[in-house]
């Protein structure tokens, strides 16, 4: 992992936190799908960055 990928994933966790503190004021319809795809954001983050 070089010194690029850090503020990504700082980014992508920061994202994930936020997505997920804000989907709980959302119906469970939307939020729990939403959550899902913050996550998969992340994965997707971490697979780039090769960690």
């Amino acid at each position: 992992m070089t010194r690029h990928h850090i503020p990504r994933l700082i980014g992508g966790v920061f994202g994930v936190v936020f997505v997920g503190a804000n989907a709980g004021a959302l119906p469970k319809g939307i939020g729990i799908p939403l959550r899902g795809l913050a996550i998969a954001a992340l994965l997707g983050l971490l697979v780039a960055a090769g960690a």
